[in-house]
């Protein structure tokens, strides 16, 4: 028995938008692996594609790969201060992977660095930062508003990380 293959190849998306919108696709179906794939197969280091390969990371739990990436995507070389004119959700993509880090105090200062404190995507990892310090025992909660972070890991009600700016809808660099 002959079976036919479909000579309709499956085409690869090629543009930044297009990588980074089949890459949130394939993450939203829980296929975060295959999206990585995508990602680092672009061979392309834009930062909307630096951007998608650290969500993709989170995803995956590999926290510490992610942090590594948003650092070198958001800090300024050899500072602690983020470089100006970055999309909100690179920051606030840097500021959850710390926060799965456990690193707290790191989030905390990243977040208090973005201009855009209304933006959705602040305002939602303050609100799980919040829950997470209601949570912590009035000790340890005392010892974190004098700056001492609790080892307490936190857990978030959503998918870490934005693909897109779920203000604008674009991945897009200011």
């Amino acid at each position: 028995m002959k079976t036919q293959h479909s000579t309709k190849s499956v085409e690869r998306p090629t543009s930044t938008t297009e990588i980074v919108t089949a890459a949130a696709q394939l993450a939203d179906e829980g296929r975060a692996d295959q999206a990585l794939h995508l990602i680092v197969s672009s061979k392309s280091l834009s930062p909307e594609i630096t951007n998608a390969r650290g969500v993709c990371l989170m995803r995956l739990g590999q926290i510490n790969d992610a942090v590594q990436v948003y650092r070198s995507l958001v800090l300024q070389s050899g500072c602690t201060w983020p470089k100006p004119g970055l999309p909100v959700i690179h920051c606030t993509n840097f500021a959850t992977a710390l926060l799965l880090a456990k690193l707290p105090l790191g989030a905390r200062e990243t977040l208090a660095q973005i201009s855009q404190q209304d933006h959705p995507s602040v305002a939602r990892l303050r609100a799980a930062m919040k829950s997470w310090e209601q949570k912590l025992p009035l000790w340890v909660r005392l010892t974190w508003k004098i700056g001492l972070a609790p080892d307490v890991p936190v857990t978030l009600d959503f998918a870490p990380g934005d693909f897109v700016d779920i203000q604008t809808g674009s991945s897009k660099s200011l």
